[in-house]
């Protein structure tokens, strides 16, 4: 299905319009195939076919980048597994990577329901015939807002107004593998906020931002974290949006447990109010975790029931014709469990390292471990406290000789 209305050209509007507001239904039928390439939906456009005879003049659609003149928002669909399918925005403006539109905002939707997509756009403005960067698309799935974009340069040319795609579309260039139904209802376009759609979004929810992101090609794989605080989902992070089989349960006794799969160089973010208490075993050659904006290990994030560590000073000694000794002094404590061992490992990669390994038992232990190695060299030095139950605690200092 094709089809684009210019509202005043269909005698709907006196004038063209600088802001819209959108809201559909979509379902996909239960065995509905998508490809990796981005399928087309209806959305907000102006593609200026009049000025597209030239080649400077970009029609901002089907490969042809928006350079100032044409431009569009049409909501897309990709990929599919047995149950879900991802749909999301795809859009070309002026600041876009490449000769095809952004993909934006897109997150799973369980196939054979239906979904509510929610649209909103407006014109940026001109100087002196340049596009400042002040357009908007706001963008919503079920209520859940997927993108929010205020610094759009979609046209040097928003007198032109915004138009509609009625549109849905297979591809790229490759048909559909079989015939296959899309369903689409209750259509309502404004120009001001439409009642019963999303209202304005709270402000970004109280914590710190948790990002567990899959390697390329990586299987889905499920994981689980635990929070003493509260946990939420965050939706609008494209790629990095937590989805709909992703579950938050409040377990009652102020901590709250995260249930979620992602895979295949995708992942899933959180706002993390609380302290993480454990997380799943993740393979951290395969996922990469990041934290407040930092690629962290599990270790660095998870708070530990293991022993105190109440002292770790790292003491250099005199230079001792190429090497050079330095001490490592350290005081542990447990409340609960007794000790068992503290270790002292000193590496300089991964081939290169010694320990010293020492039997502890009680409540509160301290000693001293000497060590020698070439002077200049960097090492990284690790202190690991480990109790009868099992629970570890480790801390890391780099020196350098």
């Amino acid at each position: 299905m094709t089809a684009w209305t210019d509202p005043v050209e269909a005698d709907l509007l006196d004038e063209p319009i600088q802001e819209l507001y959108a809201t559909y239904w979509v379902r996909f039928s239960s065995d509905f195939e998508g490809s990796s390439h981005t399928n087309k939906l209806p959305g907000p456009m102006n593609y200026f076919e009049d000025w597209s005879e030239t080649d400077e003049n970009g029609d901002g659609h089907g490969g042809d980048p928006a350079t100032g003149y044409g431009w569009s928002a049409r909501a897309g669909f990709k990929d599919t597994d047995s149950d879900r399918i991802r749909i999301g925005s795809y859009v070309y403006h002026m600041d876009m990577d490449g000769q095809y539109g952004n993909n934006w905002g897109y997150r799973w939707v369980s196939k054979g329901e239906w979904h509510r997509i929610t649209q909103h756009v407006k014109m940026n403005t001109v100087s002196n015939g340049s596009a400042n960067s002040d357009g908007i698309l706001e963008y919503w799935v079920d209520d859940e807002k997927t993108i929010e974009q205020d610094e759009v340069r979609w046209t040097e040319h928003p007198e032109e107004g915004i138009n509609y795609a009625f549109t849905v579309w297979y591809g790229g260039s490759d048909p559909s593998p079989k015939d296959q139904d899309v369903y689409l209802d209750n259509w309502k376009l404004s120009t001001t906020p439409i009642p019963g759609t999303p209202p304005e979004q709270d402000a970004d929810p109280e914590g710190i931002i948790l990002e567990l992101i899959t390697s390329e090609g990586m299987a889905t794989t499920e994981y689980e974290f635990t929070v003493a605080g509260t946990v939420e989902k965050r939706t609008d992070a494209g790629d990095l949006s937590a989805e709909d089989n992703d579950d938050i349960t409040d377990n009652g006794d102020g901590t709250v447990t995260v249930n979620g799969a992602v895979g295949n160089g995708y992942g899933d973010s959180y706002y993390v109010d609380g302290t993480i208490e454990s997380m799943s075993d993740l393979d951290e050659s395969k996922w990469t975790i990041r934290y407040d904006d930092e690629e962290v290990s599990i270790d660095d994030i998870v708070e530990s029931d293991g022993p105190d560590i109440d002292r770790f000073e790292i003491s250099k000694s005199q230079q001792l014709g190429d090497d050079r000794m330095f001490s490592v002094q350290w005081a542990v404590s447990e409340n609960e469990d007794e000790l068992d061992t503290v270790e002292v490992v000193v590496a300089e990669d991964e081939e290169n390292m010694n320990f010293a390994v020492t039997d502890v038992s009680g409540e509160s232990a301290s000693g001293w471990d000497l060590f020698q190695f070439p002077v200049d060299t960097g090492l990284e030095v690790t202190l690991r406290a480990e109790d009868g139950g099992e629970n570890v605690t480790t801390q890391t200092e780099t020196i350098t000789l």
